[in-house]
């Protein structure tokens, strides 16, 4: 009996995965490597890119809730508040209404250094079109600003995640469309940092939320962030 319910939860593989937005160095990434070293399970913790690419749109991070509730995934790990611009009241709201399947295994904030990409050879003067998350947007107001006065007018487009953003900037053509996402991205992708720090607050941190099932066995120790 106990064996067929930890099959239910997803968690007799002999690894446990965690779910997140974005893919490789996305903040939500980087924020969940800051909570591995606090694994307290038996099994393997493995990090999971949610198929962020097209379709979630900014229900991505219910999609990820909900496929941790259906036992897709183990563990899902969610930003829930930003020192710079508060509590992320959508993914709060459909926690506490539409999770009741769900808990609170662990918590971490992680301070986010966002920068500005594009492809090599794009010059900063050039950039007419950024494009990051909704909320990462909302972080580097003060230095778009900037920028849209300096360049003479820059239009801002969203995407479900830092790492979509890139994505986007590395298949477009011309140099005149950059990325805000993480420094670990841009440099792993090889992409031209024009700027770094963009943030309007160096000390802005993200709180993330790392939620299981509400049977599960999984537990982190000490504290994450």
């Amino acid at each position: 009996r106990g064996g067929t319910r930890r099959k239910a939860l997803g968690v007799s593989r002999g690894f446990a995965s965690m779910v997140y937005i974005g893919d490789r160095f996305s903040f939500s990434d980087l924020a969940a490597r800051t909570v591995l070293p606090h694994w307290a399970g038996s099994d393997e913790l493995t990090l999971k890119p949610y198929p962020w690419s097209r379709g979630h749109g900014p229900y991505v991070v219910d999609s990820i809730l909900d496929s941790v509730q259906r036992g897709e995934h183990d563990l899902g790990i969610v930003p829930i508040e930003s020192s710079t611009t508060g509590q992320y009241a959508q993914h709060y709201t459909y926690l506490v209404h539409h999770c009741k399947n769900l808990r609170v295994l662990a918590e971490t904030s992680h301070r986010l250094r966002p920068c500005l990409a594009a492809k090599p050879g794009t010059a900063a003067s050039s950039v007419k079109n950024v494009v990051s998350h909704p909320q990462v947007l909302l972080w580097c107001g003060q230095y778009l600003a900037a920028l849209d006065e300096k360049n003479g007018g820059v239009r801002r487009d969203t995407a479900t995640s830092t790492s979509e953003a890139l994505e986007m900037v590395r298949n477009c053509e011309g140099g005149t469309t950059a990325a805000i996402c993480s420094t670990e991205a841009a440099e792993h992708y090889e992409m031209e940092i024009l700027a770094r720090d963009v943030g309007d607050d160096a000390n802005n941190q993200t709180r993330f939320l790392v939620v299981g099932h509400k049977d599960s066995e999984h537990k982190f120790h000490g504290r994450q962030g």
